[in-house]
């Protein structure tokens, strides 16, 4: 149902084009990635299990939402316009190495 109403966007008219096709599988990829999937991130003292998963999020297209399992540790990463895995929002205090965690653990899922 989704996917048949993201097809009918009057911005692309001819369906046979390359350019649609790309927009079509990036589409695609888009729903795929807003899947939940399970994370693991590293503690100081244990590892932090949890449920990722792509978010919308203003000003980023690409929104990934970290939840641990026992609701201690939320965190939302994106990436910046220069590509970068940044931190946008979440628990205080954390990790400067989860947002690399949580990015690899999401690129490995696209």
């Amino acid at each position: 149902m989704i996917l048949s109403l993201l097809w009918q966007s009057p911005n692309h008219v001819n369906h046979g084009s390359k350019q649609t096709q790309t927009h079509k599988t990036a589409l695609v990829n888009k729903i795929h990635a807003m899947e939940q999937f399970e994370a693991t991130l590293a503690g100081t003292d244990s590892t932090i299990d949890g449920f990722a998963k792509g978010i919308t999020y203003p000003n980023f297209t690409n929104a990934y939402e970290f939840k641990s399992t026992d609701g201690t540790l939320h965190l939302i990463i994106a990436k910046d316009a220069d590509g970068q895995w940044i931190r946008l929002t979440g628990t205080e205090p954390y990790l400067s190495s989860w947002i690399d965690e949580l990015a690899e653990q999401v690129e490995s899922k696209l």
